[in-house]
């Protein structure tokens, strides 16, 4: 499944400029095993985050949710406002668990993709995320 998912991040960055794809796994502590678990996989599309920068609105919207089905985990998303008001989004990603340090690594890469500090933005965040990330 981790060829499949590096090819698909492959081609996204291959047909989307200045696309950004991450994606950690953690290897068995067993040094002899080759098998690693996927954790995490971030996707932010080129022209989603030049047509953000582009609308100089300084808002970002947060959330997470729970995934279910054969491959469980956490979706992260961040969206902002479009000229007409509408919901834009500008990144996202699916993670194992929804916590603090997921949260870190989730604005960590916002923060390079857009080329923004802590300071040049408000945040709206779900109420789920408040805790986590001001505790």
């Amino acid at each position: 499944m981790h060829v499949l998912l590096r090819e698909y991040a492959q081609e996204l960055v291959n047909q989307n400029i200045r696309t950004t794809v991450r994606i950690y796994v953690q290897l068995e502590p067993n040094p002899e095993s080759s098998t690693r678990t996927l954790k995490r996989v971030y996707v932010s599309l080129g022209a989603l985050k030049q047509g953000f920068k582009a609308c100089a609105r300084e808002f970002l919207g947060l959330d997470g949710f729970s995934i279910s089905g054969p491959f469980p985990g956490q979706l992260l998303t961040k969206v902002g406002i479009d000229a007409n008001n509408g919901i834009y989004p500008v990144a996202y990603a699916v993670v194992d668990a929804l916590n603090k340090a997921t949260w870190c690594w989730f604005l960590k890469l916002l923060g390079e993709d857009l080329g923004i500090t802590a300071s040049s933005l408000s945040f709206l965040i779900g109420k789920r995320c408040t805790f986590l990330l001001y505790n």
